[in-house]
């Protein structure tokens, strides 16, 4: 099976220090055979700084701005191109 599944998850830092959880996760994906695997933890990880591309319709531009007010996405929006 093909295909990105993000999953979510709360930690307490203090029970799961940051390192342990990259060594447990990667032991994991190695177990499912992952191709690709990122841990962000975006309380204590930088954002990344992104750019937006966005086509004529504007509900999608939006529905992403209302998610990066809300705190839904955890990204610095660098700039906006239309």
């Amino acid at each position: 099976m093909n295909g990105f599944f993000p999953l979510e998850f709360v930690f307490d830092p203090i029970k799961w220090q940051r390192k342990q959880m990259n060594e447990d996760l990667l032991d994991l994906s190695k177990m499912f055979n992952a191709v690709k695997s990122l841990v962000r933890v975006p309380s204590v990880d930088p954002k990344y700084k992104i750019a937006l591309l966005a086509s004529k319709q504007d509900h999608c531009l939006v529905d992403l701005l209302h998610a990066w007010q809300d705190g839904k996405l955890p990204v610095q929006i660098s700039s906006v191109i239309r």
